[in-house]
């Protein structure tokens, strides 16, 4: 999964492809960007270690994806860029999740959160694996406040 950090898949290396099991998104794995692609697993944790803040994964609202956090349309600045600019995380720690696919598809009835909680616990579940973090922090918008 090759692409631009917020301009579609991309994740370092080793970390799993996760199938997707709502079935929305138009693809069949959960989609969004995580980590630094230029590092090993190792160097990836190596980096959150030296730290001592832990991965954060960022959620978007119903209508947006992950790169709405790159972007200044929905939150006035780009929320990626100020976590690795001015709050101290590295590329290593930061993750986001399009659980509704990229782009994200309209709205529709199926788009709830009952629909999408498998896909997003699973993606919490591997940035816990990838990066060997005990927690991670949550930031999250709209409907991924829900």
């Amino acid at each position: 999964m090759l692409g631009v950090y917020g301009m579609g898949d991309i994740f370092p290396q080793g970390f799993p492809v996760l199938q997707k099991t709502s079935g929305l998104g138009g693809k069949d794995y959960i989609s969004g960007y995580g980590g630094d692609n230029t590092k090993t697993q190792e160097e990836n944790r190596t980096a959150i270690a030296s730290t001592r803040r832990r991965p954060v994964i960022l959620l978007h609202g119903d209508g947006g994806t992950a790169s709405t956090w790159n972007s200044a349309a929905y939150t006035g600045f780009s929320t990626y860029a100020g976590l690795i600019d001015s709050a101290g995380y590295t590329p290593s720690h930061v993750w986001a999740i399009s659980y509704f696919g990229e782009p994200a598809h309209a709205i529709s009835s199926e788009r709830t959160v009952p629909a999408v909680i498998d896909d997003v616990r699973s993606f919490i579940d591997a940035v816990l694996e990838y990066t060997g973090a005990e927690k991670v922090d949550i930031i999250a918008l709209s409907m991924g406040v829900t």
